[in-house]
């Protein structure tokens, strides 16, 4: 498993897989196209299509149009509140982003920033846990599997 000196979620993840070497799309702490497989890109894709809160409203959404694929994602901080939208682009669904950045109302789109994304990512891994637990609660313990 290659370790990277790149964004806390590629470190987390590593490589577990064969082919090319991961390449963090943070190494300067600014979103740059030169990237493949990202962990920190991965887990924006893959919020932007998971149903992490019971309203659309609020769920990130992902378009695909032939071969490229294009997502929002709200950004929330740990306050609860929305900081911005984070826009992403790829083809396929390979490990190459070809595009990202942030933007808010009147603002101008800027790229990405490791800091951004770390506030995001980090906001969703809290809500997820929350409603598994909250799920949990409501359903109670999970009954033992029958015996045959």
């Amino acid at each position: 498993m290659q370790e990277t000196a790149d964004c806390k979620y590629c470190r987390e993840r590593g490589k577990t897989w064969n082919g090319a070497d991961p390449k963090c799309g943070f190494a300067t702490g600014t979103f740059t196209a030169e990237n493949w497989c990202c962990a920190a890109l991965s887990e924006l894709r893959e919020i932007a299509e998971e149903q992490v809160f019971p309203s659309d409203d609020y769920n990130g959404k992902r378009w695909r149009v032939n071969d490229v694929s294009f997502a929002i994602v709200p950004a929330f901080n740990a306050d609860d509140d929305l900081f911005g939208y984070i826009a992403l682009s790829w083809y396929k669904d390979r490990g190459k982003c070809g595009q990202a950045y942030i933007f808010y109302d009147d603002d101008t789109p800027k790229p990405l920033t490791l800091k951004q994304v770390e506030m995001a990512i980090d906001y969703y891994r809290a809500v997820r846990g929350n409603y598994k637990q909250i799920i949990s609660d409501a359903l109670g313990p999970t009954p033992p599997a029958a015996s045959k």
